[in-house]
């Protein structure tokens, strides 16, 4: 378990654990940029009267050794061309010349292809990880809109739990709360441990409540993950009149998920009273083949915040999701550390 944020040796080895549990979903795996900002609908008004506000140092808004910098020429070492025009790998294996495109997203268009033609019963699911682009889901929610008037709508998906902090949007959903939650985020350093989301939310009020409203008609089903551990309490679920009580008090502190197989518009988590209830994701799905495209993103975060989650959790999450594409839109607010070393970055 990672409660505390990790760092040096310590941190290194979790962000290649985390990389590897990426890379072990059997996923492929793409980097995206990102370019732009938006608000969460809960503070929409507010953010649009008030400017973004990014912290800087001197040294971040330095733009004359910027400038010096981009004039330099950048001195790239080309691959090795094969005999056959392909490429040979750093690691020494040679790559057809048209490797990208057979090998790394074979299994991303197959999946595609199979709800195309109606040969796959299942939902082809992309986990797109990032900032406060992929936190606001304009680009990720416009590829959703898109990719699900093609293929078929398989739901939403995994979210955050309720607003675990400002600028945080999911499309076709609505949250609210009531008085006594308590949220914490892997990017402020908060109490982990973290799953995939990076964020939490606690509450130990009785009657403390969560709400998600469905803006596209009823969903199939319903999951929500909780801590679980010493001390912790008990959380009331309910989906369309049906009402279902989850112990979240452990030996040992993990994790578990909680479905719940009703058709409705609403779902709502409600604490007992006997004990802190901590929320660390929540979805909604149908029962279809089509696209599910998770969006999880963190204003102000970059790639190494993966290190600040958890191994166990994390790899319970993969598995639960079963990505057939992960997508990492990080990489703005690594441009404002001019001291980034690239080399291990990459």
């Amino acid at each position: 378990m990672c409660g505390p944020p990790c760092s040096g040796r310590d941190g290194a080895r979790r962000g290649e654990r985390t990389a590897q549990l990426l890379a072990a979903s059997l996923a492929p795996l793409v980097l995206a940029g990102c370019f732009s900002d938006a608000p969460d609908r809960e503070r929409q008004a507010e953010a649009d009267r008030a400017p973004l506000v990014i912290p800087t140092t001197a040294e971040q808004v330095n733009r004359d050794r910027k400038a010096a910098r981009l004039s330099r020429p950048q001195r790239r070492t080309p691959p090795a061309a094969a005999p056959d025009g392909g490429v040979t790998a750093a690691v020494g294996r040679r790559l057809p010349a048209d490797h990208g495109r057979r090998v790394a997203l074979a299994h991303f268009y197959a999946a595609l292809d199979g709800l195309a033609a109606g040969t796959r019963r299942e939902p082809v699911t992309i986990l797109h990880l990032g900032d406060s682009h992929i936190a606001a889901d304009r680009f990720s929610g416009d590829l959703r809109a898109l990719l699900q008037a093609r293929f078929g709508d398989a739901g939403r998906g995994l979210m955050m739990p309720g607003f675990p902090y400002p600028y945080y949007r999911a499309r076709g959903v609505r949250f609210s709360k009531g008085a006594g939650w308590k949220a914490a985020s892997s990017l402020t350093r908060g109490p982990g441990p973290y799953g995939l989301t990076g964020v939490r939310l606690s509450s130990a009020r009785k009657g403390a409540w969560l709400r998600l409203d469905s803006n596209d008609g009823a969903f199939e089903w319903a999951e929500v993950t909780f801590l679980t551990g010493p001390r912790r309490g008990t959380a009331r679920l309910s989906v369309g009149g049906a009402t279902k009580s989850v112990a979240t008090r452990a030996p040992r502190e993990g994790a578990r998920t909680v479905r719940l197989q009703y058709k409705g518009t609403r779902l709502t988590v409600r604490a007992a009273g006997d004990g802190a209830v901590t929320v660390l994701s929540w979805a909604v799905g149908h029962e279809r083949p089509g696209i599910r495209y998770v969006n999880l993103g963190i204003p102000s975060a970059t790639a190494d915040i993966t290190r600040r989650w958890d191994d166990d959790l994390i790899a319970a999450d993969l598995k639960r999701l079963a990505p057939d594409l992960v997508i990492l839109g990080y990489g703005t607010n690594e441009g404002f550390n001019d001291g980034l070393d690239i080399a291990a970055y990459e």
